[in-house]
């Protein structure tokens, strides 16, 4: 009893050569990304006429999706391995070498360092605290980044790490950063690395991105540099104990067993019918 999922609309010629059931599995917003070819969209609207059910990564992208008004259309958001990253709550696995003299406090980060990053808000950030530092892990794809850290010695680019060892980064991080700029490609994000951070329990300061609006409860949202900046000095004064129980239990609900039963259900659907 196999299914066809598929992630990505430049591969729709593929599934025409099976005769099974085929998902959509739409991770991305395609027609924001200026890679992808000209003709994504037609792409995209033959898979789904194609496909069996479709399966939508986050409600901003459902919003577009939804203008072919597929019958069987799923909104399955991101998720994070809670056990993994509560870890850096605890405070007993070892701190990285290349942490260890870096000074508190550190402002956070850890995923694309792309061009959809914030240059102007990290450059203010770096000004504004010349004090603290601001650790971004990840491969700096983004060259203006790499001339800010370049400019001032407190953005500290540590490059791509191993995914069992982010926890022991995270348990250094005194609050997380996601200093997007709103555009296509990041207004409709569910990103990953939202769960990951909120299973810490520490404070996360995040630009007005739409796709994060409800999390709203559990971050500190910026419609603005200005804002921006107050929110990380609100951020590293927070002595809020309830808050940080509720963002773990959040990131708790929120796991990839919940989303795995989700997808099954799903399939089983298609399966039946």
């Amino acid at each position: 009893k196999a299914v066809i999922k598929v992630d990505n609309p430049s591969w729709t010629f593929i599934v025409d050569k099976f005769n099974l059931p085929i998902i959509y599995d739409c991770i991305d917003d395609h027609e924001a990304f200026e890679t992808n070819p000209d003709n994504i969209q037609s792409s995209e609207a033959n898979l789904i006429q194609k496909s069996d059910a479709v399966v939508i990564v986050s409600r901003g992208i459902a919003e577009k999706i939804n203008r072919y008004k597929h019958p069987n259309s799923y909104v399955i958001e991101n998720a994070g391995e809670y056990d993994h990253f509560a870890q850096a709550s605890k405070n007993t696995i070892p701190i990285p070498n290349d942490l260890k003299s870096i000074n508190s406090p550190i402002l956070g980060y850890c995923g694309a360092i792309s061009e959809w990053f914030d240059v102007k808000l990290l450059e203010s950030i770096a000004k504004t605290f010349p004090s603290y530092n601001i650790v971004l892990i990840g491969s700096p794809d983004n060259s203006k980044v790499m001339e800010l850290s370049q400019k001032y010695p407190n953005i500290r680019l540590l490059g791509e790490k191993k995914y069992q060892l982010l926890p022991q980064y995270y348990q250094r991080f005194n609050i997380y950063l996601i200093p997007f700029l709103i555009n296509e490609v990041t207004k409709s994000l569910n990103p990953v690395k939202i769960y990951e951070y909120l299973a810490t329990g520490k404070p996360v300061v995040t630009t007005n991105i739409p796709g994060l609006n409800q999390f709203n409860d559990f971050i500190y949202m910026s419609k603005n540099s200005e804002q921006f900046i107050q929110n990380i000095k609100k951020a590293l004064l927070e002595k809020n104990t309830q808050l940080s129980l509720k963002r773990q239990q959040f990131a708790k609900e929120n796991s990839w067993e919940k989303r795995t039963r989700q997808f099954e259900s799903v399939i089983n659907n298609i399966l039946k019918s």
